[in-house]
């Protein structure tokens, strides 16, 4: 290999360090990427949704849901009518009536664990005061916010705010 072709891969892979390098400083000072727009949530503000479901739990024992385990399994079955649901369809010849089916138990099966879900909630806003309801709910708002990556948050916010506004 000559000695030029040498020097333009060394002042390539120098570039390259010097990238990825800069990115890594770059995050490590001002907490996000350098092409995230601007009112995206730094991740130190995100640290806070990393721990595990059961780390919250043992932190603030009295806001877990009760029957968890219940709903494990309402959710289990519900996934599964789910999955049934969608192999109907995938058939290469579908019978309707089939398909309906299958909706129709996949819909109960949500229905029913949305029920629980739902009273198991309001059992444990019971047991807050208004402050505590406010941070717990608002956090569990803000969490599903960031799985969804089709969601705007800017426009969702100010929609919040024109809301809350009419409503005072």
């Amino acid at each position: 290999m000559s000695k030029r072709w040498i020097v333009i891969l060394l002042f390539v892979s120098l570039a390259f360090n010097l990238a990825v390098l800069g990115v890594f400083l770059y995050t490590s000072f001002f907490g996000r990427m350098p092409f995230c727009p601007a009112d995206s949530r730094p991740a130190r503000e995100l640290a806070e949704h990393r721990f595990s479901r059961e780390d919250r739990d043992k932190a603030r024992p009295e806001f877990t849901l009760a029957n968890r385990d219940e709903i494990k399994q309402l959710r289990s079955e519900f996934m599964q009518k789910r999955r049934e649901f969608i192999k109907a369809l995938s058939k290469e010849n579908i019978n309707e009536q089939e398909v309906l089916a299958a909706m129709q138990t996949s819909l109960a099966a949500q229905e029913k664990l949305e029920s629980k879900i739902g009273t198991s909630m309001l059992e444990l806003r019971k047991k807050m005061t208004p402050e505590q309801a406010k941070d717990y709910f608002q956090k569990i708002l803000e969490r599903k916010r960031d799985h969804r990556p089709d969601y705007d948050r800017s426009k969702s916010i100010d929609k919040e705010k024109t809301q809350q506004g009419e409503n005072q």
